[in-house]
């Protein structure tokens, strides 16, 4: 199973002690858990499996789930 990821288009900023995410391509905002905002964090950095570098921190079905949402949400472009 490949697991890399890359992240589409978009701007992620803290508001009133929220994480925001901006999808660029839709114009939508996104308050975002702290496991989404690690996602896109790592992924900014240029690891490409959030999986393995998460797994430590956050339970493996959360990881999924956050990378499932993110995807259906035109986040994430999957390899």
């Amino acid at each position: 199973m490949n697991n890399d990821f890359h992240l589409s288009e978009h701007h992620m900023f803290n508001m009133l002690g929220k994480d925001i995410l901006l999808n660029v391509k839709t114009m939508i905002f996104y308050d975002i858990t702290p496991l989404i905002s690690d996602i896109v964090k790592i992924l900014e950095a240029g690891v490409t499996d959030p999986i393995r570098a998460l797994k430590k921190k956050y339970p493996k079905s959360e990881i999924m789930n956050s990378l499932q949402y993110m995807e259906k949400e035109g986040f994430l472009i999957k390899s």
